[in-house]
């Protein structure tokens, strides 16, 4: 999965991150499922029976999906990669009256499994998809500029409000925005020791910290992932909330 959380209308996360998809090849299936426009939720499964499964055009896809249409929103749109399969862009849970995170949600696949059990074989097809999702994070953080983002694998990414319990983290993959780094200028070099033992990387509207090994140059990861997500955590939470 390859989430974003912006504070700005989730409904313009949404398109971006559906086109930022296009750009890397997933082609729309007409699959959507729709909302009330105006009804509040925090998860999906609050909306019920007001949630709606379409089968569309074309034309009609790309109204919804730009919030064209006055009395629905989507929250969740079909995409199929030919070589990754079939994709999900949708609204992730929130709490305490946050903004949705926008995720892009795929089959992890050999990246499901405990990496200890790979053979040669998988750990080349968990590279790929690493490979993948990667440059999909850079490519929505380029266009959809959120406050932060990441790629997890069997967990979601918690909204601000989530940040404050133990049991929500951030992921080990880890999008962190210039719009947030200049907020604190000791961010930076915060989050550079915390990923000392990964990776840590420019790009065009944040950093890239890495700590889980298919997501490090030369397969070399940080042993204790919960303990560093644990406290990217942190430093992301003080970060979202110097500027409320």
């Amino acid at each position: 999965m390859i989430a974003v959380y912006d504070d700005r209308p989730e409904e313009r996360t949404f398109q971006l991150l559906f086109e930022a998809s296009r750009e890397l090849e997933c082609e729309p299936n007409g699959l959507l499922e729709v909302s009330p426009r105006d009804l509040e939720f925090d998860f999906l499964s609050d909306v019920g029976s007001m949630r709606q499964r379409l089968q569309v055009g074309s034309d009609r896809l790309a109204d919804l999906v730009a919030g064209a249409d006055p009395v629905s929103r989507v929250v969740k749109a079909g995409l199929t990669h030919r070589k990754l399969g079939r994709m999900i862009v949708e609204y992730l849970p929130r709490r305490g009256g946050d903004r949705h995170p926008i995720a892009v949600s795929m089959s992890a696949a050999t990246l499901g499994l405990p990496d200890s059990l790979w053979a040669k074989k998988d750990r080349s097809a968990a590279k790929r998809i690493a490979d993948w999702s990667r440059e999909a994070l850079e490519l929505a953080s380029s266009k959809c500029d959120p406050l932060y983002g990441g790629i997890a694998v069997e967990m979601t990414l918690p909204s601000p409000s989530s940040l404050s319990t133990t049991q929500s983290k951030v992921p080990s993959e880890l999008f962190v925005s210039r719009r947030l780094t200049d907020r604190d200028q000791s961010l930076v070099d915060r989050l550079r020791q915390v990923f000392a033992d990964g990776e840590v990387t420019n790009w065009r509207n944040g950093l890239f910290c890495a700590g889980w090994a298919p997501y490090v140059s030369g397969g070399q990861g940080i042993t204790d992932l919960a303990d560093t997500r644990g406290r990217a955590s942190k430093l992301v939470k003080q970060a979202v909330s110097a500027g409320r």
